[in-house]
């Protein structure tokens, strides 16, 4: 039975240590003299924590690596300290010391924590085994964490990832659950932390709402480092007064602040550490507090909503086929839409595997610690125009003279909807939450796709507009949560891009979907109806004559 008390965290101490390092170590960038000298600090830290002579209980490494960061690839020293209980499973503590700003006092008040909790826990019995990780990279792309969760050291019950915890800013959720992979922190780990937040600090920490929940399942995007923990299966949560976004290099840092938050932590311990069980993995869950939405249920859902519209494209392009219209037509000319997309994000690919568009880490940074550089998106930019309109001598060498032409050929809408209906099968097996950007589109747009549906070109655009709707609230969404405006917002795709947050396969994925949403908005926006011949109607079944059901053809009857 563990033995830790929360009034045990000794907050005018762990102030004290929070001063003394933020003094004497104001520069931190990831990897460099400052980042390493505070290392070697921990390091001692931890070794010390004998008293009366006696030999420290922890057992402490080092793991030395290079990493791609905020500053390009540096190498990086991640410090842990473990002291062996008598489970054979691990409660991990981390906490990054380096900063993208100089002095980022509050950034640091995670260290100071940590120290503490070690102080604490060096004195008591513990069931679990006690990990302390310092880590580096925290700043931008989290490279500490992610090199950890691939280097455990044994089973993980779970990790929780101290962020700002003395700030005097006050941003909610400060408990996050997000992930870089599609799933969120179990909700056992997540109810053990706000009950401990609670206790210690007279309020909750805040729960994301089910909105904000759906949309990290759809498009995972998180800046903390318990991030990278969570796409690696490990069950991890980050603990932060200034939420996600973290504090600014400015942030004044308060004491009692860091004693109450301090204690929650050291509580949320203590109570991990004496659950008889703590097998919860990252889960696709959705917490409605105090009920929870399984994700399998949403993922059905979606999975329903697109049999009818796949089921429409397919019997309308093979009608077009039975009718020998030239459905290869539209499906060239929709792929020219694509293409300047692609060769863009392929060209963000290869020019961040390269080095050329600057520091590019793996995992998402905020764009206060990397700021955006005009000259790569300007060439970005350049690419992504010049294959824009290189598409026109791209038609010609397919064969086809006018794009307006190809619009308007019968085969297209239906060729369009099915591109769109297969790409969202395709989305939903891979994730089922991102098949909520893809699904109201394929609803609603499938009036513009029908040949036979003549529609307002105000209508038709309102259309169009609506079915992106979603992907408008998801990038809003996380342009307010991040602080981002719409030029950071663009940079941060690139960054994902460029550096392989978003691999290969999603690259496609996304250029499939914008290049069929900029074909469906041309045939809206300029009117450029496909065209059904007089012989059609609808996407019915063909009415059969009753003489072509007894084998009687016209000929017989004229005779």
């Amino acid at each position: 039975m563990g033995t830790l008390a929360p009034d045990a965290f000794d907050g005018t101490r762990a102030f004290g240590t929070l001063r003394d390092l933020a003094a004497r170590y104001p520069s931190r960038r990831p990897g460099s003299a400052g980042d390493l000298a505070l290392a070697r600090v921990v390091r001692q830290s931890l070794a010390a924590r004998a008293g009366s002579g006696r030999r420290s209980p922890y057992d402490i490494t080092e793991r030395r690596f290079r990493a791609q960061t905020i500053d390009g690839e540096r190498e990086l020293t991640t410090v842990i300290g473990r002291r062996v209980g008598s489970s054979s499973g691990q409660i991990v503590v981390v906490a990054h010391r380096d900063a993208a700003g100089r002095g980022s006092a509050a950034a640091l008040s995670g260290t100071a924590a940590l120290l503490e909790l070690a102080h604490v826990a060096s004195e008591r019995v513990m069931t679990h085994t006690l990990t302390l990780v310092s880590t580096s990279g925290g700043s931008g792309g989290d490279a500490g964490a992610a090199d950890f969760a691939q280097a455990t050291g044994g089973p993980v019950d779970a990790v929780l990832v101290l962020g700002d915890l003395a700030g005097s800013s006050v941003r909610r959720p400060q408990l996050v659950p997000f992930s870089d992979g599609a799933q969120l922190a179990p909700l056992a780990l997540r109810r053990t932390l706000e009950t401990a937040v609670n206790t210690e600090v007279g309020h909750g920490p805040g729960a994301p709402s089910v909105a904000v929940q759906f949309a990290h399942l759809a498009l995972p995007l998180t800046v903390g480092e318990q991030g990278p923990l969570l796409a690696a299966g490990l069950p991890a949560a980050l603990l932060s007064v200034s939420g996600e976004r973290g504090p600014s290099a400015t942030e004044r840092v308060d004491q009692n602040t860091l004693q109450q938050w301090g204690r929650a932590a050291l509580r949320a311990v203590a109570a991990l550490d004496s659950a008889p069980d703590l097998t919860a993995a990252p889960s696709r869950d959705l917490d409605l507090a105090p009920k929870v939405l399984p994700g399998w249920t949403i993922a059905v859902l979606l999975g329903s909503l697109i049999i009818g519209p796949l089921l429409v494209s397919i019997d309308g392009v093979a009608r077009a086929r039975r009718r020998r219209e030239p459905v290869a037509r539209g499906l060239r000319w929709a792929l020219t839409l694509v293409f300047p997309f692609l060769a863009a994000g392929l060209f963000s690919v290869v020019a961040g595997r390269l080095g050329l568009l600057g520091a590019a880490p793996p995992h998402p940074p905020l764009p206060s610690a990397l700021p955006a550089k005009g000259l790569a998106l300007g060439a970005v930019g350049l690419v992504f125009a010049l294959c824009w309109l290189a598409r026109r001598p791209l038609l010609a060498r397919l064969g086809e003279g006018s794009a307006g032409a190809a619009a308007r050929a019968p085969g297209t809408g239906p060729v369009l909807l099915l591109m769109l209906s297969l790409l969202a099968v395709l989305v939903w097996a891979l994730n089922p939450f991102a098949a909520i950007l893809v699904v109201p589109a394929l609803h609603l747009w499938l009036a513009a796709a029908a040949p036979e549906v003549r529609l307002r070109r105000g209508l038709a655009v309102a259309l169009m507009v609506a079915g992106l709707v979603p992907l408008a609230l998801l990038v809003a969404g996380y342009g307010v949560q991040l602080a981002l405006d719409p030029l950071q917002m663009v940079w941060e795709g690139l960054v994902l891009v460029a550096g392989g947050h978003l691999g290969l396969g999603a690259v496609v994925l996304w250029s499939l979907g914008l290049g069929g949403a900029a074909a469906f908005f041309t045939i809206a926006a300029r009117g450029d109806r496909p065209t059904a011949p007089a012989s059609t109607i609808g996407l019915r079944t063909p009415v059969i004559s009753a003489g072509e059901r007894t084998g009687v053809g016209g000929a017989g009857l004229r005779g």
